[in-house]
């Protein structure tokens, strides 16, 4: 594999990070109130949110920062799916090769600290190894609709990570989500 072909996947991956994939199950969760997104205004309440399982659609909003280089973090939109909903917890599956994971809950806020946890070791071809560790958190406004924010760390050990630009770097970009 190339620096260049290196650059490309790693860059393919981190750039629809954001993207995930739409389970096409349409259970719903009833639960209601309202709550304000993190990066929106509103008045919300201290009630309890909890998404609507089933599909859902991500729009990457509004890139807050990013010391990456500028082909990562493009905030592509995508669909999604929410299952296993409890009051405290969902897991999201996404569609951008990376495995479902849990999210925390409370009064509509979401904390999700794995969004993405992502090691390549491109050795012994390419002296790369590649980390990518993605959060996200927000709040649900009500059962169909969220705005938040995800936060990214891109690292590399070995000879070949110039390639990818100055690294480590971070980005932020905020989001909305609502449910299909």
């Amino acid at each position: 594999m190339s620096r260049i072909t290196l650059l490309g996947v790693v860059l393919a991956f981190v750039a629809s990070a954001c993207v995930v994939a739409d389970n096409g199950d349409d259970k719903t969760n009833d639960e209601g109130g309202s709550s304000s997104g993190s990066g929106s205004s509103g008045s919300g309440s201290s009630g309890n949110v909890a998404p609507k399982l089933g599909g859902w659609h991500y729009t990457g909003v509004t890139v807050v920062s990013n010391t990456c280089n500028p082909n990562i973090n493009q905030g592509e939109a995508g669909n999604f799916g929410i299952e296993q909903g409890t009051a405290t917890s969902f897991r999201i599956l996404p569609n951008v090769g990376t495995a479902p994971f849990t999210c925390t809950l409370s009064k509509g806020a979401f904390t999700c600290p794995n969004r993405v946890s992502f090691v390549q070791d491109n050795r012994p071809s390419i002296d790369a190894v590649v980390t990518i560790h993605v959060t996200a958190d927000g709040t649900f406004s009500d059962a169909t609709h969220g705005t938040g924010s995800q936060d990214g760390t891109i690292d590399c050990v070995g000879t070949a990570c110039s390639a990818l630009g100055p690294l480590p770097c971070t980005f932020r970009q905020d989001f909305a989500i609502r449910a299909l």
